[in-house]
């Protein structure tokens, strides 16, 4: 009779060892499938995260460039501004320098009438 306990006991014991043994390989699955999907999400970020970087870096360099080309006709302009007033002043000189002939040309005339 206690041999039948016995048996009867250890093998409600292999039984519930079985039971915690199939639990544990569930568990386990279960985990590793959740491991598998957080690695999938840490990459797809990961990847994600580059993408942006790189997208951040192409928009860095094309204002850059923007900038650059904007510099370069402001300096173009400046330069094409400055030549158009000094092509006016000399331009002025020379009206000048044509009043003030004409206007001794027009005494010497008033004093060549004077005279005669």
């Amino acid at each position: 009779k206690e041999i039948e306990v016995l048996k009867a006991a250890l093998t409600e014991k292999v039984n519930l060892d079985k039971g915690a043994g199939e639990q544990n390989q569930l568990l386990v699955e279960s985990l590793n499938r959740k491991l598998k999907a957080a690695s999938d999400t840490s990459h797809n970020l990961e990847s994600h995260l580059a993408e942006l970087k790189s997208m951040m870096a192409k928009s860095q360099i094309e204002h850059q460039n923007e900038l650059a080309e904007l510099a370069r006709q402001h300096a173009l302009e400046e330069k094409e501004s400055k030549e158009a007033i000094e092509a006016l002043q000399e331009e002025c000189r020379e009206l000048e320098a044509e009043a003030d002939t004409a206007k001794e040309e027009a005494a010497e005339r008033a004093a060549a009438q004077l005279s005669a």
